[in-house]
Parts: C-alpha cells; sequence; structure tokens
C-alpha cells in the first residue's frame, strides 16, 4: 500500500462515520467548542510610575505616611455611627418575608441629608476587614460622591465599629498633579462616581463608571490633607489617598461597565485556589447581565493578576433576568459566595430586592428573588467570618448599614 492511500484510510479510521441521505459513508467534521468570552483590562505603565513618583513626593513633604488598618480614628472630630435596634431599621420589609438584620447602623444626622448637612454627598461601595484580611475585624468603608457639585469628587468614610463608641473619619481620593514651581499637589477625582468599592490586602479597589475603568489606591499612602487639596480651599477632610494605578476595560467579546466590585474570598476553596475581584455593570436593558471575575496575584500586595501589564478575566458570567431581576431594573452590586451570586438589585423609590443566582457549569444563572429590603439598596461585601452579607442605602432618611444573615 503506497503511503499516501495509507495516510487518507488512517484518517478516516480516526474520525466518526456518519451516513449521509445517499447512504455513503463519510468522515464526520469535529465541531469546534465555543470560545470561551475575553474580558480584559490593562494599566499604562508609565503613567502608573509617574503617579508613584507624585506620591512618593508627598511623602517626603508631608512627612506623614499611614495605612488604612491602623489609621487612628480618635473621637475627637469623628463623625458618630450609631447603631441601629434591628427592629426600628427604617423602610425595612415585613419581618415575616424578609429576616430583620444581624446588625445596622446609622450615619451621623448631618451625613442623612444629601441637599442640606451632607452638601450633595451619596453613599455608594461598602468592603470590610473581612476582604482586606479574611478575618473578622471592625473596620469597614464606604465610598460617597458628591452629585452636586462633581468637582468634589469622591470620599471614603473608614468607620470603626467598635461597640463603646463606633465612628468614622473622611478620606478624600485624590491624584497627584506636578505644581508648575516643581513638587506635586494632591487634587480631587473630578466626576468619580465611586459605585463599587474593594479593599484587599493593602489595596483599594475603586470603579469608575464614567471611564469604563477600575481605580486602584495603596492603602499604606494615605497622607494628612491641607486646605490646598480642596477646591474650597477648606481643608474639608483630615486625610487625603492618592490614585496609584489605572485599569481601563479592553473589553472585546464582553458588555460589560465597571460600575460595581466585590471580594470573594470563597473562590479560594473552589477550582480557582485563588482570591478574587467580583465586577459587575449597571444594566437595566436587555435579557441578560454580564459580571466578570478576575484573579488577584499570591503575595502580600493584593495586586490583580497579570500577564505584563493586562489582567484578563479568569471567567465570566451570564445572569438572565427572573423575579430577582425584573425589566428596567439593574443590579447595584454582586458578589460569589461559592456557586451562589448575591445581587443587590433597585428599584427606584420602591424596595429593593436580594437576589441570588445558582451558577451553573455554563457560567450562567438567573437571578430569583431571596428578599425585598429597604428602598435605594447599593453594593455588596460577604463577611465570611459572621456569614453576613453587608449592604447600605442611598436615598436620604433611608439611609442604614446593614448586615444579613446568609
Amino acid at each position: 500500500m503506497d503511503t499516501t492511500r495509507r495516510t487518507i484510510l488512517r484518517g478516516m479510521a480516526a474520525a466518526p462515520i456518519v451516513a449521509t441521505t445517499g447512504g455513503l459513508l463519510v468522515p464526520e467534521t469535529a465541531l469546534a467548542a465555543p470560545a470561551k468570552p475575553t474580558l480584559t483590562m490593562s494599566y499604562d505603565p508609565t503613567e502608573s510610575a509617574r503617579r508613584l513618583k507624585g506620591i512618593r513626593w508627598l511623602q517626603r513633604d508631608r512627612r506623614s505616611r499611614l495605612n488604612a488598618q491602623t489609621l487612628p480614628l480618635p473621637a475627637r472630630g469623628a463623625w458618630e455611627f450609631p447603631p441601629v435596634p434591628v427592629d426600628k431599621v427604617p423602610d425595612w420589609p415585613d419581618p415575616r418575608e424578609t429576616p430583620l438584620p444581624a446588625v445596622a447602623y446609622g450615619w451621623s444626622p448631618r451625613d442623612q441629608d444629601a441637599q442640606k448637612e451632607a452638601g450633595g454627598w451619596y453613599p455608594q461601595g461598602i468592603t470590610t476587614y473581612y476582604d482586606a484580611t479574611g478575618r473578622n475585624g471592625t473596620r469597614m468603608m464606604v465610598s460617597w460622591y458628591n452629585k452636586k457639585d462633581k468637582k468634589r469628587g469622591a470620599r471614603i468614610a473608614l468607620i470603626d465599629r467598635r461597640s463603646d463608641n463606633p465612628r468614622y473619619h473622611y478620606i478624600r481620593l485624590v491624584k497627584t498633579k506636578p505644581k508648575s514651581g516643581g513638587g506635586f499637589t494632591a487634587v480631587p477625582i473630578k466626576d468619580l462616581h465611586a459605585g463599587g468599592l474593594a479593599w484587599y490586602r493593602n489595596r483599594l479597589y475603586v470603579t469608575d463608571s464614567k471611564k469604563n475603568a477600575l481605580l486602584v489606591f495603596n492603602t499604606d499612602d494615605i497622607f494628612v490633607s491641607t486646605k490646598d487639596d480642596f477646591p474650597s480651599g477648606v481643608r474639608e477632610d483630615p486625610w487625603v489617598l492618592p490614585l496609584s494605578r489605572t485599569y481601563r476595560s479592553q473589553n472585546e467579546d464582553v458588555d460589560l461597565t465597571f460600575s460595581q466590585v466585590a471580594v470573594d474570598r470563597t473562590s479560594l476553596s473552589s477550582p480557582f485556589r485563588r482570591t478574587t475581584l467580583i465586577v459587575n455593570g449597571w444594566e437595566t436593558a436587555g435579557e441578560s447581565q454580564n459580571i466578570g471575575r478576575w484573579s488577584f496575584a499570591y503575595g502580600p500586595s493584593g495586586s490583580l493578576l497579570t500577564d505584563g501589564n493586562i489582567a484578563t478575566a479568569a471567567d465570566v458570567y451570564k445572569i438572565h433576568r427572573g423575579s430577582g431581576l425584573p425589566p428596567d431594573r439593574g443590579v447595584q452590586g454582586a458578589v460569589t459566595v461559592q456557586n451562589t451570586m448575591y445581587l443587590s438589585v433597585s428599584a427606584g423609590q420602591q424596595h429593593g430586592y436580594l437576589s441570588t443566582a445558582a451558577l451553573g457549569a455554563n457560567q450562567e444563572g438567573t437571578a430569583l428573588t431571596k428578599w425585598r429590603v429597604p428602598r435605594g439598596p447599593e453594593d455588596l461585601s460577604y463577611d465570611g467570618h459572621n456569614r453576613w452579607m453587608w449592604s447600605l442605602g442611598e436615598w436620604e432618611g433611608y439611609r442604614s448599614v446593614y448586615a444579613m444573615r446568609v
């Protein structure tokens, strides 16, 4: 048998045989599996080096470099963070439908009314000490953006829930800017919505939905502020935290706006074998919602896993609309707990939802209602030590911070 004929027969033997309508047996061509969607983000190394240079200048100039885990939160000048009886949380649904929260807190009276005492500030993202360390702790963070004066940017309420005197102080999110006479100054990041917040090790991740970007701050680089850091010329917040890196979306196959973000520590025991970052967008149209998962690198820094300057999503999920995500409603926060996706779904001035979606092998699920929650729910953060799901309300009069047992 010649070589050509032997090669042809070997190839036919290796291929499945199917019959055509004419009865002739021919090899079946194998169909390729659908390609996995690609979702990436990248940072500019040159820009990051320039940011680092400005941060190091601030460190020398202000001689005060603090970190979020040990930053003193003195009672003097603090904003009170009063515990709220769990049966007195404003707008809480019927406990027969939604179990009462495990714990709840309110804000200082001057932060309850956005248009008066709070000066246009609205709470958005939430993250906890458990996100950062995997341990139980009393510190947590909530992001606020200014809807009234966008030049004021966004700020972080660093909260200590110690039972004897719960309180918080504000840290303004800034970026460094070269000064004409040399050196650098700190300026607020204008028009930053800060809808999502995730604290992991010594990194703080903040979403910038307007630019479809993920901003990264090193929580070891907190500096005492000066009046020159604020457009008003008045020292509004005691500390500033400068931007160190910006990841910009490089979406190729998936439509996803970076609106909210959360840490998933349960993925350590999953096939990922890493702590991961969940990113979702605000989407009120369409039949489904895309949500991405990125891995963190091993080590103490809290950085994302990258190839060079590119971070590629480890998985992309498609959450279909169901009773827990009705038409014209959007997702305000999302976090996975093993194979379940928890969703914070808002419904304008009506009660919102805490919804769940069981994730199948095809990375898809349908959002089903678990509980109703007070109106204006925002971001989510899962505390695996206590098995609590933290959330908060945005609207004036309903601005509670609460943890639900899940």
